[in-house]
């Protein structure tokens, strides 16, 4: 496995990240989708591949990932991880798993954190 960024945008684009609420929450329903940069039409993994993507907090890996497959070029996530309040630093981290020359894509990423009642 070998980490990669998939966007296709310079270094400083790449790295994105994001607060957690000042309210703890519930991550869950991360969904990817991979698209050509140049024209958004669906990018597909290769045979033998594929892309994890990880919701990072605080730079850890939380349980919340999805896996694109070799074929596909979506996925969505059915585990769920309970982030903490008190503003965390929240990313997305994308590894490639298999072997071959890996697709270039823009990453569509959307997830839930919803605030306990």
């Amino acid at each position: 496995s070998n980490p990669t960024d998939v966007q296709t945008t310079s270094p400083e684009a790449q790295r994105i990240e994001i607060l957690s609420p000042e309210t703890g929450c519930v991550a869950q329903n991360m969904r990817v989708r991979q698209v050509d940069p140049t024209d958004a039409d669906p990018v597909s993994m290769g045979a033998g591949q594929q892309r994890i993507f990880v919701l990072m907090v605080d730079g850890a890996a939380s349980g919340l990932s999805c896996t694109i497959l070799a074929g596909a070029s979506t996925c969505l996530s059915a585990g769920t991880d309970t982030i903490a309040a008190g503003g965390l630093r929240l990313s997305i981290r994308a590894t490639n798993d298999g072997t071959g020359s890996f697709p270039t894509a823009d990453g569509l990423i959307t997830w839930e954190c919803v605030v306990s009642p």
